[in-house]
């Protein structure tokens, strides 16, 4: 989440850098599912599609990014807790 209380989203093949980037494992098409537990205003999600080229130029310039050796540790926190939760 970024300092603002913004979530960004971005879906796309190929890790730009950000931390909350979702991986479509090669499918081009599929669904993206937002919840809000315990909130007390529910936002209207914004989707808005674009040529990779132009996804710098519009986020704004203190966006959050996360380096290469912080994402392999993300993905491996993630595939330590479903291990954990599912045993395998």
């Amino acid at each position: 989440m970024e300092d603002n209380g913004e979530l960004i989203l971005v879906v796309m093949h190929k890790d730009p850098g950000l931390p909350n980037w979702l991986d479509p494992s090669g499918h081009v098409e599929g669904y993206v599912t937002v919840r809000w537990i315990g909130a007390a205003q529910y936002p209207t999600p914004e989707c808005i599609q674009m040529k990779t080229e132009k996804l710098s130029t519009f986020l704004h310039e203190g966006v959050k990014k996360i380096k290469p050796d912080a994402r392999k540790e993300q993905l491996a926190a993630r595939r330590r807790g479903v291990i954990n939760r599912f045993g395998y």
